[in-house]
Order: C-alpha cells, then structure tokens, then sequence
C-alpha cells in the first residue's frame, strides 16, 4: 500500500477508471484530479468547480469523468487531457450526492447521465447535447444514491425512508420499495462491477484494451460480463441510518428478502464483491 499526496482539503469522493489504468479524486478544496495508478504521480488537475467536488463518476467506456459539487453543478471531463469537455451542467438547485452513467450495452455513446441531489429530484442528462433529457420527482426529502441497472431500470435512495425504482426511458415509477426506519444512504447493485467496467477487466492490466471500431461488438462483450454477474436477477442492497441493511429483487417485488442487522451505527456505504 501508498499514499498519494496533492489535495490540500478533505478527500470526498474517489473512483478508479473502468481499465483500472487511472484514478480520479474529488475534493473540499474544489479540485478534481486524475492519477496515474502505476507510477502514482498526478496526471491533471480539474479546476472550474467553485465549491467541494463531492461526487464523481467514469463513463463505463472511460473516455469521460462527471463531477459534481455542492453547488449542484456538474461538469464533463476529458480524463486524456484534464480538459473541461463542454459548458457546465446546470438545473439542480441543491448540491448533487450521487452519479450513474447509462450501461454500456445498453447505449454504446455513453452520454446519459443520472444526477442525484439534495433538491429531491433526479435529472437525467444528455451530455453531448448538455441538457436535461427528463427530471424525475417523487422523492419527499435529499436523494442520496442514485444506481442505473442493466435492464432500463434506476434505482434511488432517499432520507425520506424509501428505494424507488424508475424505468430509465422515461422516468415512470415502477415501485417503492419501504421498510427501513430512518434515512436510506446507500445503494449497492450486485451487477455494479460489471456495468462500471463493461468491456474492460482491470484484474488483468495487459488486457487494457481501447474500444475499438465495432461498437456492435464491443456492446456484446459488455452485456456478455453483465449477464454472467446477473444470473436471473439483479439485486439491491440499500443501508440506513437505521443500522440496517435491506436486500431486494427490484426488477419484480417491493418486498425485502431479507433484513441484515449487526452494525451499531449508521451505514454510510455498502459493496458487493466483483464476483
């Protein structure tokens, strides 16, 4: 293990590049960086935030980086260059917690993104054309955690106690998924690996591949690494304030499967293993 040095604030928000090759960082002091994760030195410093980056989020094809602060702008990076890729993402009023790119294998162009904020909504974006495609509203208090599935489904969590699941198409809630006591915090699907690295696999870095000419095909390797994860259903874990954690088959029942408790403090995140 090592530490990797150059932000001046508190590090928020962190996430390795679908091929494992990079490492993106958000932080208090209004800064995104992009490291190189094998010589651990820094490769470029984004800096058109103004206030704490406190989300961030890798395109699953990897050629783009969202960030997003607690302003509630957002703004599309260019990880080969540090470049800003566009104008700022602007329409939440409230600072955004939560991203989630659409699956590769479900879109090969990789421009729609889902922002979660503080203001209770959800906005969906296209961001080549830099707008909001549709804003999704149900939730009563801040969206904490927003998880865009592999089979045109969203999922929410929200301190108003609840799990929503949404079609990603056209914002239409499908569910509600109820039981735990207190503010719901994080998210967990157990196909996030798969979706998040589509077609790379980091576990092997001379299998770092650049996307090549045939999206048709590329698109099928993806949906072939999602589906070996999937097996018949996707599955949801969400993690309260309440010391619990709730699993769930999302795609076809608002009932939990099953309740885990043990922790004697709120749970602020929660993973599944890549397997």
């Amino acid at each position: 293990s090592s530490s990797i040095t150059g932000h001046s604030d508190a590090v928020v928000s962190v996430q390795f590049s679908p091929d494992g090759s990079q490492l993106a960082s958000g932080s208090g002091d209004t800064t995104v960086r992009f490291w190189d994760v094998d010589t651990e030195t820094p490769k470029f410093t984004a800096t058109s935030h103004k206030h704490w980056v406190l989300s961030i989020a890798w395109s699953p094809n990897g050629q783009k980086l969202a960030s997003a602060d607690k302003n509630g702008t957002i703004y599309i990076w260019d990880p080969k260059t540090g470049n800003q890729l566009g104008n700022a993402l602007l329409a939440h009023k409230q600072w955004v917690n939560s991203m989630a790119w659409e699956p590769f294998h479900s879109n090969t162009e990789c421009r729609r993104l889902a922002s979660a904020s503080k203001d209770c909504s959800v906005r969906i974006w296209d961001t080549v054309l830099q707008k909001v495609d549709f804003t999704i509203n149900g939730h009563l208090q801040s969206v904490t955690c927003v998880k865009w599935g592999g089979t045109g489904l969203i999922y929410t969590a929200s301190q108003d106690r609840t799990v929503k699941v949404w079609r990603s198409d056209t914002g239409v809630l499908c569910r509600t998924l109820e039981g735990h006591a207190h503010w719901v915090n994080t998210l967990a699907l157990s196909t996030d690996y798969a979706i998040r690295t589509a077609v790379f696999d980091p576990a092997f870095p001379n299998n770092r591949i650049e996307l090549s000419a045939d999206t048709n095909q590329m698109a099928l390797k993806a949906k072939e690494r999602y589906q070996s994860v999937r097996n018949d259903n996707e599955r949801l874990v969400s993690g309260s304030d309440d010391f619990t954690l709730f699993l769930w088959y999302p795609e076809r029942d608002k009932k939990c499967v099953a309740r885990m408790t043990g922790h004697q403090q709120l749970i602020n995140d929660v993973k599944f293993s890549p397997d």
